[in-house]
């Protein structure tokens, strides 16, 4: 069977590449020698070859052109785009496949040069890129391996007759540890599991000792999922099991397959039996572990061989299609590909793919790492792919069999669209009837606080949220004596903006900095401050406050970072997790001013949001203290991330959070109840679980509309 795999892949054809053609050359980045990037060049080199002695595709040779995408590169924004540069500048580039660079792919985009990579599991890289098209991978998300963790703790919890699993996540905090935090609450909430908050820390830099702490803080977890990485991710994988063993937690510890080496076993000795873990691997069925050990002697192949295969092949089927031509047909070729539902073909049919395709067939193509499969509206991510669960039993790593994320005829499809795009599953929970005050005044008057809690060009999105929230209240009504705007105003003329004076919430929208006063520019407020600006209390060092009445409405909205301790105000840049907890907006300190605002007669009703990590940390005090004629709408509930939204190439930068977007795309059109309002919002946001509390004490959520918070008439 392998002699026939390996004739049919580098076999003769009949076929050849026309002469009168130029060859089409492929740019390949890997790594530095001895990275697993550089691994797969011997694996490029095979793919190349089987499709040039099939004849080429599209009347053309392939031609492979290597760059190597170096450490140093790696820590170098500006060197990325260097080297995006000189594979640009190639003659008769037609794609780029092999190692992904964030920083790299937008000068690709704009060039309409396809890059399609085998390698990266950034979920960022679908939600960034999957609109404008170019940017094609053949290796789904990290996100999708969490899932198989947590699924596999749910199951076995439930086999236990546990009526919630408790499970906990320590990652590190580069963009490999990230996935796995970002997508963990919401994963975790969709499966019905106890989710401890996750911990992540600099695993370069800090021992694992303060994050076993974090979580055993917190209690022992049935399952405790470890993302180690770094410089040395086996030391900190054997840190965190050996800490977790000697302080006597009987966890079933689950590890990413950064650690899935040899290294661990020695490290660990006896210590490593019974640790489990999932990797991505080929199509148990499509023969390509045996046929590489047939060509190369080798015992396996390397990390993402079947996906550089398939990547390869894929830019083929696209050539195929478009007659040789690169740029937008080739990325339309490469759709059409991936679109075909005629007759089935294998990865090893390589020339026989090639042929049917150019007899005008749309053949249903396989690749070695499973269907290549796409979603038909947005493509970038395969929809399905297979993964290995493997367990250490007598000193080695044994695996115990294969899932798959495929959903054609299969009962997991809404599991399955959950994990590609973070749609939710779980129903809404219907809203309580509402018991708000029964008398209240007439409405006299609208006030609104906006608040962006963080600062620099890394965080834009927080303060584009926040103008683009400030113009949509300008163009209801809104004059600036009634809205007090807390911004750090330092996008506008930051060095990195292109576009100098300008701010966007989306890619080529309006200037939401254009005609904008922030009654505070590039001052952190304390959490008492910013609560006596709230309450419209005296205080010299406060120029402005809101002045709200018993007849007035209040529409707050907050955006930035947020931990399990609620919303972070610092406007240093720092992320959540670098600052001290006094930095943090109490949920506690939160409800009481609102509730002492209400028993003082400052406001008639109040509309909260707030869009940070973990910011249905809030709700819960709310609703203990029952403040009557108060809503609150939260991005994220306790143990989830708030996604960004609307990555803008020409800035390389999130230009909006998605809850906050959504809700000032509301703004702009109120007339929608606050019950549909949430209903929205919750199915829109992708990858969190939009939160309401104390609904209870508001009203009826049926019958008052956004527009009574955000709409002020001449008065």
């Amino acid at each position: 069977m392998y002699t026939r795999m390996l004739a049919l892949l580098l076999g003769a054809s009949a076929c050849s590449a026309s002469a009168d053609k130029p060859a089409a050359r492929i740019g390949i980045v890997i790594g530095a020698p001895g990275t697993k990037s550089s691994a797969l060049r011997p694996v490029y080199d095979w793919a190349m070859a089987a499709v040039n002695e099939a004849g080429g595709a599209g009347g053309r040779r392939l031609e492979a052109k290597y760059f190597e995408l170096t450490h140093e590169l790696l820590a170098s924004a500006s060197g990325q785009e260097a080297l995006a540069s000189q594979i640009l500048a190639e003659p008769d580039l037609v794609a780029t496949a092999g190692l992904f660079s964030f920083a790299m792919a937008p000068k690709f985009v704009a060039a309409k040069i396809p890059y399609i990579t085998p390698e990266t599991a950034d979920d960022d890289v679908f939600r960034a890129f999957h609109e404008g098209g170019f940017v094609w991978r053949t290796l789904e998300s990290e996100s999708t391996m969490l899932w198989f963790f947590l699924a596999e703790a749910k199951g076995r919890g439930e086999k236990a007759q546990q009526t919630k699993t408790k499970v906990a996540l320590i990652t590190s905090t580069d963009p490999y540890g990230a996935t796995f935090f970002d997508w963990y609450g919401f994963h975790a909430t969709e499966l019905g599991l106890a989710a401890f908050s996750p911990v992540h820390y600099d695993q370069d830099n800090e021992t694992c000792e303060g994050a076993v702490g974090d979580v055993l803080a917190q209690g022992v977890p049935d399952f405790l999922i470890a993302v180690p990485s770094g410089s040395d991710p086996v030391a900190q994988a054997t840190c965190i099991v050996r800490l977790m063993k000697a302080r006597g937690a009987k966890s079933q510890i689950m590890l990413a397959d950064s650690v899935r080496v040899p290294a661990l076993l020695t490290a660990l000795g006896p210590d490593a039996e019974g640790l489990v873990g999932y990797h991505a691997e080929p199509d148990p069925t499509s023969g390509f572990a045996e046929a590489f050990t047939k060509k190369t002697q080798q015992p396996q192949p390397p990390e993402n061989a079947a996906n550089a295969i398939d990547a390869i092949a894929l830019l083929a089927y696209g050539l195929e299609k478009s007659a040789g031509a690169g740029g937008k047909a080739l990325d339309t070729g490469m759709r059409a590909a991936v679109d075909g539902r005629g007759a089935k073909t294998r990865w090893d049919e390589l020339a026989a793919t090639l042929k049917a395709i150019r007899a005008g067939e749309s053949p249903d193509i396989s690749g070695a790492s499973g269907p290549l499969s796409f979603d038909g509206q947005v493509y970038t991510d395969p929809t399905a792919s297979f993964y290995g669960r493997w367990i250490v039993e007598g000193g080695a790593f044994k695996t115990t069999h294969h899932v798959t994320t495929e959903t054609e005829g299969s009962a997991n499809v809404s599991s399955r669209a959950a994990i590609t795009r973070g749609l939710k599953t779980l129903s809404l929970e219907p809203l309580p009837t509402g018991g708000g005050s029964a008398n209240l005044p007439p409405l006299r008057e609208n006030w609104a606080l906006i608040i962006a809690t963080s600062a620099t060009w890394q965080n834009y999105r927080h303060q584009a949220d926040a103008l683009a929230h400030y113009q949509a209240l300008k163009a209801n009504g809104f004059d600036d004596e009634h809205i007090v705007l807390i911004t750090a105003d330092d996008l506008a003329t930051a060095v990195q903006n292109p576009t100098q004076g300008e701010v966007i919430n989306q890619a080529d929208g309006p200037n939401v900095r254009a005609g904008a006063l922030a009654d505070y520019k590039g001052v952190s407020l304390t959490p008492a401050q910013l609560m006596t600006v709230l309450e419209g209390g005296q205080d010299p060092s406060l120029p402005a406050v809101l002045r709200s009445e018993a007849g007035d409405n209040v529409y707050v909205f907050m955006v930035g970072h947020g931990g399990v301790e609620g919303p972070y105000l610092g406007l240093d840049g720092r992320a959540a997790d670098d600052v001290d907890e006094n930095e943090f907006l109490s949920p506690e300190l939160f409800a009481g001013t609102v509730a002492r605002m209400k028993k003082n007669g400052k406001f008639r009703r109040m509309f909260i949001a707030v869009d940070a990590c973990h910011s249905g940390v809030i709700g819960p005090a709310f609703e203990a203290l029952s403040i009557p004629d108060v809503i609150v709408f939260a991005g994220a509930a306790d143990t989830e991330s708030s996604f960004s939204a609307n990555y803008a190439s020409r800035l390389k930068i999130w230009t909006a959070d998605q809850f906050a977007f959504g809700l000032r795309d509301s703004v702009t059109r109120p007339a929608v109840s606050i019950h549909d309002l949430y209903t929205q919002l919750y199915r829109q946001v992708a990858g969190s679980h939009v939160q309401i509390a104390n609904q209870a004490h508001f009203g009826d959520a049926t019958q008052i509309q956004l527009g009574e918070f955000v709409t002020r008439q001449a008065r």
